[in-house]
């Protein structure tokens, strides 16, 4: 099914999901949709357990985020079509994915690094351990809701589609930046050897700040409260914010997806492919 993006009266629903490799850690989720002109977010959460009761204290208070497990599809997409009023046009997913199982790197990531390496920006090479079968359920289940894997076949703005996105590239394209935002909480000691904690946190806070001001412009309003720069707390406090800002970076991505082949472009093959934005220059000449 082909979106008419073009009209200003369509509805388009788009799920985000920052999803974890294993199933130790938690996963961001973001719900966002388009009535009329504009986008608005309807819910965000850095946890599946958050996301689908509401409890958003959880967004800020990482040590509350409790469910750590393989995502439920059919529990998400009927909480997201709840809370949206209609079945959401695509799901977009920041983990490997393929139509086959994964057992090495791909070409997906490959292609990935070629062109955004130089950026700090290279894919991670995924295994069959990792994600592994987190993966393969995920994609399989959410085959049988109706979202078949997007690949490089596939063309851009079809909806009703699942899609794979990297945040990296992403954000680099969005905020028209020469490498790789330094946000990862757990890279924050790669990032700033030699700073102290409470420098790392306030340098941390100030990129969260940065995307998530970003990400306002194109969604309005979010109820995801970032701790103030300067303010005290652990590293570790900040990954839940980390996972929700990545779980709305992918609905950014698929905001791009949905406009057409001139904003959005598939680096694969009919195997696996990972969506990335086309963002017009400066000048507008990419437009």
């Amino acid at each position: 099914m082909q979106s008419d993006s073009n009209s200003p009266d369509r509805i388009q629903t788009i799920l985000g999901i920052d999803a974890a490799w294993s199933e130790t850690n938690p996963s961001g989720v973001a719900l966002v949709q388009k009535r009329g002109p504009d986008w608005h977010c309807i819910r965000v959460a850095s946890s599946y357990a958050s996301f689908v009761s509401g409890q958003l204290e959880e967004t800020v208070n990482c040590s509350k985020v409790t469910m750590r497990r393989i995502p439920n599809a059919d529990l998400l997409i009927e909480t997201a079509t709840g809370l949206a009023g209609v079945q959401p046009d695509l799901v977009c997913i920041d983990m490997p994915m393929a139509t086959t199982p994964i057992k090495k790197r791909r070409v997906a990531d490959s292609c990935v690094s070629k062109m955004y390496g130089a950026r700090w920006c290279a894919a991670h090479s995924p295994s069959a351990q990792r994600p592994g079968a987190i993966s393969n359920k995920l994609r399989e289940d959410l085959g049988n809701l109706g979202y078949p894997l997007a690949t490089a076949d596939m063309v851009a703005g079809t909806t009703r589609a699942l899609i794979e996105v990297y945040p990296h590239p992403a954000i680099v394209e969005f905020l028209r930046l020469q490498r790789r935002l330094p946000y990862k909480v757990s890279k924050a000691h790669t990032y700033w050897p030699g700073f102290s904690t409470g420098e790392k946190r306030e340098n941390l806070l100030v990129e969260f700040h940065r995307l998530h001001d970003a990400l306002t412009l194109v969604f309005g309003p979010l109820e995801l409260p970032l701790p103030a720069v300067g303010s005290s707390g652990s590293l570790a406090s900040l990954k839940c914010f980390e996972d929700a800002l990545d779980a709305l970076v992918c609905c950014w991505v698929g905001v791009h997806y949905l406009g057409g082949q001139k904003q959005a472009v598939a680096l694969g093959d009919p195997e696996s492919a990972i969506w990335c934005p086309i963002v017009p220059t400066l000048s507008g000449s990419n437009a």
